[in-house]
C-alpha cells in the first residue's frame, strides 16, 4: 500500500507563491476559488490545489489573450482584380471571416489560398464588390460579430 503525502501550507506561503497579499488568498478561499480547510483561525491549503489554481489562472489568461487577438485585413488592387489578405494567429477567426466574405462577395471570389506565412488570401475578379474592400478593412462592411470591438468582448 502506498501513501501520498498531502502537504498543506498556510495562506502566507500561498500568497508568496502567487505574488499577492495574504488577504487576497483569503478572499479567493472565501469565494470558493481555492479549496482550503480551516484550522482554528488559519487556513491550510494543499500544495496540489495551489498548483491547480495557478495552472487554471494561466490557462484563463492565455485564453483571454488569444480571444483578444483579431485578424488583420489588407487589400491589394490591380488591373486583374484584387487580393485580400487576412492575417492573424491560429484561432483568431481567419477562416470564419473568409467564409463570411465568400458568402458576401459570391462569384467575385475567384480563388482562395493559404500563404506560406499562414495568412489566407482571397483573389477577386473585380474590385467592385459590396461591401467594398475598404469597408471590410475598416470593419464597417462586416457583420457586427466580426467587428474588432466584438472580437475583444
Amino acid at each position: 500500500m502506498t501513501t501520498t503525502t498531502r502537504i498543506r501550507i498556510g495562506t502566507p506561503a500561498v500568497a508568496e507563491q502567487l505574488g499577492v497579499s495574504d488577504e487576497t488568498v483569503r478572499q479567493e478561499i472565501q469565494r470558493g476559488r481555492l479549496p482550503a480547510i480551516r484550522v482554528g483561525r488559519t487556513y491550510r491549503v494543499l500544495q496540489s490545489d495551489v498548483d491547480e489554481y495557478i495552472a487554471a489562472a494561466e490557462a484563463e489568461a492565455y485564453s483571454a489573450r488569444k480571444r483578444k487577438v483579431g485578424v488583420e485585413v489588407t487589400a491589394y488592387e490591380s488591373e486583374a482584380g484584387a487580393e485580400v489578405r487576412i492575417s492573424g494567429p491560429s484561432g483568431s477567426g481567419k477562416s470564419s471571416l473568409v467564409r463570411e466574405l465568400r458568402g458576401l462577395w459570391g462569384d467575385a471570389v475567384t480563388a482562395h489560398r493559404y500563404s506560406d506565412d499562414g495568412s489566407e488570401v482571397l483573389r477577386l475578379s473585380t474590385i467592385d464588390v459590396e461591401p467594398s474592400i475598404a469597408d471590410v478593412a475598416e470593419n464597417d462592411g462586416l457583420p457586427p460579430r466580426f467587428h474588432v470591438a466584438n472580437l475583444n468582448a
